[in-house]
Protein backbone atom coordinates (compact mmCIF):
# COMPACT_ATOMS: atom_id res chain seq x y z
CA UNK A 1 0.00 0.00 0.00
CA UNK A 2 1.27 3.32 -1.54
CA UNK A 3 0.24 5.76 1.23
CA UNK A 4 1.70 8.71 3.80
CA UNK A 5 1.05 6.31 6.80
CA UNK A 6 2.96 3.54 5.42
CA UNK A 7 6.14 5.76 4.68
CA UNK A 8 6.07 7.33 8.19
CA UNK A 9 6.19 3.66 8.86
CA UNK A 10 9.05 2.45 6.71
CA UNK A 11 10.49 6.01 7.80
CA UNK A 12 10.57 5.38 11.33
CA UNK A 13 11.99 1.81 10.96
CA UNK A 14 14.97 3.57 8.44
CA UNK A 15 15.58 6.22 11.12
CA UNK A 16 15.78 3.66 13.85
CA UNK A 17 18.08 1.04 12.22
CA UNK A 18 20.42 4.40 10.93
CA UNK A 19 20.38 5.45 14.84
CA UNK A 20 21.54 1.58 15.80
CA UNK A 21 24.26 1.62 13.48
CA UNK A 22 25.04 4.67 13.66
CA UNK A 23 28.57 5.01 16.16
CA UNK A 24 31.33 6.88 16.10
CA UNK A 25 32.23 10.16 15.41
CA UNK A 26 31.45 10.02 11.04
CA UNK A 27 28.36 8.75 12.20
CA UNK A 28 27.10 11.29 14.73
CA UNK A 29 23.87 12.10 12.53
CA UNK A 30 21.89 9.29 11.45
CA UNK A 31 19.10 9.96 8.86
CA UNK A 32 16.44 7.69 7.67
CA UNK A 33 15.48 8.02 3.88
CA UNK A 34 12.40 6.12 2.18
CA UNK A 35 10.44 6.36 -1.14
CA UNK A 36 7.41 4.44 -1.80
CA UNK A 37 5.67 4.26 -4.85
CA UNK A 38 3.06 3.23 -7.44
CA UNK A 39 4.51 3.77 -11.18
CA UNK A 40 3.53 3.48 -14.17
CA UNK A 41 3.22 -0.69 -15.20
CA UNK A 42 1.99 -2.90 -17.86
CA UNK A 43 -0.74 -4.84 -15.44
CA UNK A 44 -3.78 -3.37 -14.35
CA UNK A 45 -3.96 -1.53 -11.58
CA UNK A 46 -6.57 0.88 -9.81
CA UNK A 47 -5.49 4.31 -8.38
CA UNK A 48 -3.59 6.70 -9.46
CA UNK A 49 0.30 6.73 -10.43
CA UNK A 50 1.85 9.15 -7.35
CA UNK A 51 4.99 8.15 -4.52
CA UNK A 52 5.54 9.26 -0.95
CA UNK A 53 9.56 10.49 -0.02
CA UNK A 54 10.58 10.63 3.78
CA UNK A 55 13.12 12.01 5.43
CA UNK A 56 14.27 12.58 9.04
CA UNK A 57 17.48 13.61 10.86
CA UNK A 58 18.39 13.32 14.59
CA UNK A 59 18.48 16.35 16.31
CA UNK A 60 15.07 17.48 16.64
CA UNK A 61 14.13 17.74 12.92
CA UNK A 62 11.01 15.59 12.71
CA UNK A 63 9.67 13.60 10.16
CA UNK A 64 8.92 15.49 6.48
CA UNK A 65 6.85 13.42 4.36
CA UNK A 66 5.88 14.51 0.97
CA UNK A 67 3.23 13.34 -1.82
CA UNK A 68 4.72 13.25 -5.22
CA UNK A 69 1.87 12.95 -7.65
CA UNK A 70 3.18 11.76 -10.95
CA UNK A 71 2.32 11.67 -14.97
CA UNK A 72 1.31 8.62 -16.58
CA UNK A 73 2.28 8.87 -19.35
CA UNK A 74 5.88 9.92 -18.45
CA UNK A 75 6.52 5.65 -18.50
CA UNK A 76 7.90 3.42 -15.33
CA UNK A 77 11.97 4.37 -16.01
CA UNK A 78 11.14 8.31 -16.21
CA UNK A 79 8.89 8.02 -12.89
CA UNK A 80 12.01 6.10 -11.09
CA UNK A 81 14.38 8.69 -12.60
CA UNK A 82 12.50 11.70 -11.44
CA UNK A 83 12.10 10.60 -7.80
CA UNK A 84 14.96 8.96 -8.09
CA UNK A 85 16.36 12.69 -8.27
CA UNK A 86 13.96 14.45 -6.08
CA UNK A 87 14.82 11.73 -2.70
CA UNK A 88 18.57 12.78 -3.59
CA UNK A 89 17.98 16.37 -3.54
CA UNK A 90 15.75 16.32 -0.37
CA UNK A 91 18.74 14.17 1.12
CA UNK A 92 21.24 16.64 -0.29
CA UNK A 93 19.31 19.25 1.58
CA UNK A 94 18.60 17.76 4.55
CA UNK A 95 22.97 16.78 5.10
CA UNK A 96 23.71 20.63 4.12
CA UNK A 97 21.12 22.09 5.76
CA UNK A 98 19.80 20.07 8.53
CA UNK A 99 15.92 21.43 7.36
CA UNK A 100 14.34 20.22 4.50
CA UNK A 101 11.07 21.67 4.71
CA UNK A 102 11.54 24.15 1.99
CA UNK A 103 12.17 21.85 -0.53
CA UNK A 104 9.29 21.15 -2.93
CA UNK A 105 10.27 22.74 -5.92
CA UNK A 106 12.06 20.56 -7.94
CA UNK A 107 11.92 20.37 -11.66
CA UNK A 108 9.12 18.79 -12.99
CA UNK A 109 7.28 17.78 -10.04
CA UNK A 110 6.95 21.11 -8.49
CA UNK A 111 3.52 20.87 -9.53
CA UNK A 112 2.49 17.95 -7.65
CA UNK A 113 4.13 17.66 -4.35
CA UNK A 114 2.38 18.56 -1.35
CA UNK A 115 4.50 18.19 2.11
CA UNK A 116 4.68 18.34 5.73
CA UNK A 117 5.98 17.76 8.75
CA UNK A 118 5.02 15.57 11.62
Amino acid sequence: VVSAEHCRLMLAAAFNRACKYSTGEALSQPVGLVVTAALATNRERRGVDHAFVGVRKMGGMGAHVWEVGLERADGREQQERLLSDYALRVLDMTLRTGEPGHLVNVGRLCYSVRGGVD
